[in-house]
């Protein structure tokens, strides 16, 4: 069943399977991306991760911050209010 739904394609000659081999590897030669490796990739996704997470811990604390400030701020008001 399996084999009437697929398209059977002859092997290719060991002449184009190296022609074939030089266009993948010249694609992307150019960006020097070819002979990246996985761990190469997840070195570099470690040293951009380092940065993302203390911006976003920054901005964070930040806003933290701000809204504890902000409840003092009011609290300190009706506070006042209550006083006067």
């Amino acid at each position: 069943m399996l084999s009437e739904d697929k398209l059977w394609l002859p092997p290719l000659s060991p002449q184009d399977q190296k022609r074939l081999a030089s266009l993948r590897r010249k694609k992307w030669k150019w960006l020097g991306f070819s002979d990246k490796t996985l761990w190469n990739w997840l070195q570099l996704l470690g040293v951009l991760a380092i940065p993302l997470v203390l911006v976003l811990g920054t901005l964070w604390l930040g806003t933290q911050q701000s809204q504890m400030s902000e409840a003092l701020l009011k609290n300190q008001h009706d506070t006042a209010l209550a006083m006067s």
